[in-house]
């Protein structure tokens, strides 16, 4: 079982000059760690950047309850094509996180653009790490002109 826990998370769709589609739009997320919400979805896409020892722990973070499959969402209202995808991950020690490390968490996630109803990925990343993706994870991967709707974590 684990826990997934994300700072913030920007898809950028594809113009001049690149933007942040996923900001402030509809989020979903397998369980929040609080049940009063502290750390929903939302979270994830805010626009905050700041590190979570300068913003607070419980000001800009999205955290699940400690589950098997734990996942987070962002629905971007319309199909849009997507040029990358950014994560801000976790980068405080904390003696409940992995080894201290909480970035560790994010180890061996998978990211998952989908479109419309279709329940298959049209794109999928399998994070490499062997220990830790660290603070800062950009996916520069994204084949040119792939359509979506959704990215999933």
């Amino acid at each position: 079982d684990k826990v997934l826990s994300l700072a913030e998370v920007e898809v950028f769709g594809t113009s001049t000059p690149l933007y942040n589609v996923a900001l402030y739009k509809s989020t979903a997320q397998s369980s929040v760690r609080n049940d009063d919400g502290s750390f929903g979805a939302y979270k994830a896409v805010d626009g905050d950047l700041r590190p979570e020892s300068v913003a607070g722990g419980n000001n800009n973070l999205s955290i699940t309850k400690l589950e098997s499959n734990p996942w987070w969402e962002v629905s971007l209202s319309s199909s849009v094509v997507v040029d990358s995808v950014k994560i801000y991950n976790r980068y405080l020690l904390h003696s409940a996180c992995p080894g201290g490390i909480c970035s560790r968490r994010l180890r061996g996630f998978r990211l998952e653009i989908f479109n419309g109803d279709d329940a298959n990925a049209v794109f999928t990343y399998n994070d490499p790490s062997p220990v830790d993706p660290g603070p800062l994870i950009p996916i520069t991967t994204v084949p040119p002109g792939t359509v979506g709707d959704r990215v999933r974590i």
